[in-house]
Parts: structure tokens; C-alpha cells; sequence
């Protein structure tokens, strides 16, 4: 999925105008509209402002899938009691 669907995606699963989205991250509209039509994308620390303002993942927002590694593409396994995520092989 492409971070412009992802944005619209959070955005409605959160029953939010665009109005009201922008204004959680204290940006405008316009720029809300520009990324769910693909004109743009949220630079850097948007993104992060927008995952930890919503509760999702950076890598959701580019559209990765959640619990594999970036890089190598190994399965990530979140140790509940620790708080961490460790490699494992699938």
C-alpha cells in the first residue's frame, strides 16, 4: 500500500476530517489533501509526528509490513514481556 493510502486510511479509520487531522499535527489541510492525493508525502519528522500522535508505526505509514525487518526481510518477533522484537527466521 502507498503512503498516500495509508494517510487516507488512518485518517478515516479515525472518523476525521482532513480539517481535523491537520489540526492534530498543528499543519494545513492542504497539506493533508496533497498527501492523500500523492501530490507529496509527510517529510521525515511529520511522519514520525503522525505515528506517535496516532499509535502506528512509521513503517505502516510507508506502507511496510507490519513485524518484518526492512532490510533483510526476516520476521520480526515482539517479546511481550521485554518490550523488544527480535529476528527470527520463517
Amino acid at each position: 500500500m502507498e503512503t498516500k493510502d495509508t494517510i487516507l486510511e488512518l485518517r478515516k479509520s479515525l472518523s476525521l476530517s482532513q480539517d481535523e487531522f491537520a489540526e492534530k499535527l498543528l499543519i494545513t489541510r492542504q497539506a493533508v489533501s496533497r498527501w492523500e492525493n500523492g501530490e507529496t508525502i509527510p517529510n521525515t519528522d511529520t511522519l514520525k509526528l503522525i505515528a506517535e500522535t496516532f499509535n502506528v508505526s512509521v513503517d505502516y505509514l510507508l506502507g511496510h509490513p507490519a513485524g518484518q525487518c526492512q532490510s533483510c526481510g526476516m520476521v520480526l518477533i515482539k517479546d511481550s514481556d521485554k518490550g523488544t522484537e527480535r529476528m527470527a527466521y520463517s
